[in-house]
C-alpha cells in the first residue's frame, strides 16, 4: 500500500519509509486520511452555512 502524500518525517529511502509507515500507521492515517476529510467537511459546512445565510437574506 503506497500513500499519495509522503510523510514529512519519513526518510527518502523506500525500505526505511516502509518501516516508518508500518510503525507509525496510526499517526499517518490520522494526518493523511482523517485530517483532509475533517478539513473538507468543515469547508463544506462553512460554505453551506454561508450560502444558507445568503439565500435567507435574498428571500427576506
Amino acid at each position: 500500500m503506497r500513500l499519495c502524500i509522503p510523510h514529512p518525517f519519513a526518510p527518502k529511502a523506500p525500505e526505511v519509509y516502509v518501516q516508518v509507515v508500518q510503525t507509525r500507521a496510526v499517526p499517518v492515517l490520522l494526518t493523511q486520511v482523517l485530517l483532509p476529510i475533517v478539513l473538507l467537511f468543515l469547508i463544506h459546512f462553512y460554505i453551506r452555512v454561508k450560502l444558507d445565510k445568503a439565500s435567507r437574506v435574498r428571500v427576506n
